[in-house]
């Protein structure tokens, strides 16, 4: 259950596209637009050997997420020029579903997903279908536009050296005080040794509570929550997510 890769290798999805449509308003999604991924994101995380850096991509969590649910991740660091700000939100849940509207802006710029995705706990989460919008207008993507916009958030660890230290802790979210695991190793970035830090826990769904690492007391990547709770859908993206499981 976590948020941040911190592998050898980036996150890995299946680049099978969804059917062609024309572009539609995003009030006229329909459930055409969504086609199964097969093992998508079960791609996205191997088994590691020993010195391996670990591993920290999006999984299951024994919390589900319900229509309404958002959380604000900020990533900072000498990785990126500017702060990158990442808003996920639940839009529609059925049955094991949900449809999440995910945001990323860096400085003013801002690129809009939304994503299918399987949130049954234990299990990996496939992806079963992206839209994304240009200028307003929501039009079919593929696994590829949600790798891509993940893979901005990511740093990747070249090994795992050493465990140095692990601790429970509580980190206040959205008002409340939530047990975490954190864990501490030293990593190695090419050729330099490195310390980095995660903090996680089985009770919060959207993965990774935080991550950071540092080389010689400089900064390189820090994953923190700004925010997170529930609010309900707005109007427009709770007419899109109902549309989406229409038969």
């Amino acid at each position: 259950m976590n948020r941040i890769l911190l592998l050898a290798t980036t996150v890995s999805l299946l680049s099978s596209a969804c059917h062609a449509s024309q572009p539609r308003s995003s009030n006229e999604a329909t459930r055409e637009s969504w086609v199964t991924y097969p093992g998508a994101h079960g791609k996205a995380k191997k088994a590691r050997a020993a010195n391996e850096a670990p591993a920290a991509a999006p999984q299951a969590s024994a919390v589900g997420r319900n229509a309404g649910d958002f959380v604000v991740y900020r990533f900072s660091g000498s990785f990126q020029k500017q702060p990158l700000t990442l808003t996920e939100r639940v839009l529609a849940r059925e049955g094991t579903f949900v449809l999440l509207e995910l945001t990323l802006e860096e400085g003013g710029k801002k690129q809009q997903l939304r994503v299918k995705m399987n949130d049954t706990p234990g299990a990996n989460r496939e992806v079963f279908g992206v839209t994304r919008f240009e200028n307003g207008v929501e039009i079919p993507a593929d696994a590829a536009a949600y790798e891509a916009m993940m893979s901005r958030t990511i740093v990747a660890a070249d090994e795992n050296e050493e465990l140095l230290a692990s601790e429970n802790v509580e980190v206040q979210i959205g008002g409340a005080n939530v047990p975490c695991k954190a864990t501490t190793y030293r990593v190695r970035l090419g050729k330099h040794q490195a310390t980095m830090r995660t903090v996680e826990s089985d009770r919060f769904p959207w993965g990774d509570v935080g991550a950071e690492i540092a080389q010689n007391g400089k900064l390189i990547y820090k994953a923190e929550i700004v925010e997170a709770g529930h609010a309900e859908p707005p109007t427009p993206g709770a007419a899109v997510a109902a549309s989406v499981y229409d038969e």
